[in-house]
C-alpha cells in the first residue's frame, strides 16, 4: 500500500497548479474584455476566434478554480487512503476537462492574433495530442487506487483497458494529424472569410453544448468528491471499483472530445484547378513584404494527389515570376 501522505502532498501540489492556471485563464479573459471595451476593431476572423476563446476561457477559469478548491478540500480525508485515492480520480477527470478547455482557448487566441501557418500547425498538433499525457496521468491515479484497494494488485482487465484507451487516443491523434490537411472534395467559390460564416456558426452552436456539458461534468466531480469526503466510514473503507470506472470514462470522454471536435469542424481547404483565380489569405504573415496579403493571382501548376497535401504554383498579378509550394489553406478562391 502506498503512503497516504504522498496522496495528500500530491493533492496540495495540484491545488496550487490549478490555482496558477486559473490565474492565467482569468488574465486571458481580462485581455479579451478590455480589448472589446477599449473600442478595438476586430476583423471577421478575429471576432469568431475571440468569441470561441471567451467561451472556453470562462469554462477553463471556472473548472481550474473549482479544481483548486476540490484538491484543497481533499485534505480532510488524509486518514482514509482508499477514499482519498478515489477522490483523486474524480478531481483528475475534472482537471483534465479544464485543461482541455485551456488548450482550446490557446488555439482560439492563436487564430485571432496570428492565424496562418502558426495557427494551422499548432491546431493540427496540440488539438490531436495534448489530451494523451493528461489522460495518462489519470490512468496513473487508477493504478494507485488499485494498489490501495487490492492487496494483490487490481484486476488485470483494468490495466488492459487503460492501455487500450491510451492506444486509442494515440491512434486517433496520429490519424488526425496525418489527415488534418486533406482538402474537401467539393469545389466551392470562396471569397475570403465571409464564405466560412456558416461553418463558424455551426462551430459556435456545438461549442456551446460542449461548454455546458463540461461545466456540468466538472461541477458533478466536485460534488462527488465532497460526498466521498463527507461519507461516514472507517479509515479502511475504499469506494467501489465502479467509482474508478466512472472517473476513467468521464476522463476519456473529456480527452477525446477536443481532438474529435476540432478535427470534424476544421475549415477544410478547397482544391483548386489550373487557371483558377485565387488570392493569398489575409493572415499569411510570413510572406508579408514579398507578397502582399490578399494578393491576387492564377494557379498555373498542381503538385500532389487531390485528396492529400496538395501544393500549388501561383503567378500573382503584381509579379512576373511564379510562387510555388503554396498549400490549400494559404489560398482562397475568387468569385468568377
Amino acid at each position: 500500500m502506498r503512503d497516504v501522505a504522498d496522496l495528500g502532498a500530491v493533492a496540495a501540489l495540484y491545488s496550487q497548479l490549478a490555482g496558477v492556471l486559473a490565474g492565467f485563464a482569468f488574465a486571458g479573459l481580462v485581455v479579451i474584455v478590455s480589448g472589446s471595451l477599449g473600442g478595438y476593431t476586430f476583423n471577421e476572423r478575429q471576432a469568431f476566434a475571440l468569441r470561441e476563446a471567451l467561451a472556453t476561457l470562462v469554462c477553463s477559469f471556472f473548472g481550474l478554480a473549482l479544481a483548486a478548491l476540490t484538491y484543497a478540500a481533499m485534505g480532510v480525508d488524509a486518514d482514509r487512503p482508499g477514499s482519498l485515492a478515489a477522490q483523486h480520480l474524480l478531481a483528475g477527470a475534472q482537471f483534465l476537462i479544464a485543461g482541455q478547455f485551456s488548450v482550446f482557448s490557446v488555439l482560439a487566441l492563436l487564430r485571432a492574433a496570428i492565424g496562418g501557418d502558426v495557427f494551422y500547425y499548432a491546431n493540427r498538433l496540440l488539438s490531436q495530442f495534448s489530451a494523451i499525457p493528461m489522460f495518462a496521468l489519470l490512468c496513473l491515479g487508477v493504478d494507485t487506487y488499485c494498489d490501495i484497494r487490492y492487496a494483490q494488485g487490481g484486476p488485470r482487465w483494468v490495466s488492459v483497458s487503460l492501455v487500450v484507451l491510451i492506444v486509442v487516443l494515440t491512434l486517433w491523434g496520429v490519424f488526425g494529424y496525418l489527415t488534418y490537411g486533406w482538402v474537401a472534395t467539393r469545389r466551392l467559390h470562396v471569397d475570403s472569410w465571409t464564405a466560412t460564416h456558416r461553418i463558424y456558426v455551426e462551430r459556435r452552436s456545438s461549442l456551446l453544448a460542449i461548454a455546458i456539458a463540461g461545466l456540468f461534468t466538472m461541477t458533478s466531480c466536485t460534488l462527488a468528491v465532497c460526498f466521498l469526503a463527507a461519507h461516514d466510514a472507517d479509515a479502511r473503507w475504499t469506494p467501489p471499483l465502479a467509482v474508478a470506472v466512472v472517473a476513467v470514462g468521464v476522463g476519456f470522454l473529456g480527452a477525446s472530445t477536443l481532438p474529435v471536435y476540432l478535427y470534424l469542424t476544421r475549415v477544410r481547404p478547397e482544391p483548386f484547378a489550373c487557371g483558377d483565380r485565387v488570392a493569398l489569405v489575409d493572415d499569411k504573415h510570413y510572406l508579408t513584404g514579398t507578397i502582399e496579403e490578399g494578393a491576387r493571382g492564377t494557379v498555373t501548376a498542381i503538385v500532389g494527389p487531390a485528396k492529400f497535401r496538395v501544393q500549388y504554383t501561383v503567378r500573382f498579378d503584381h509579379r512576373d515570376d511564379e510562387t510555388n509550394q503554396l498549400d490549400s489553406h494559404d489560398l482562397v478562391r475568387l468569385p468568377e
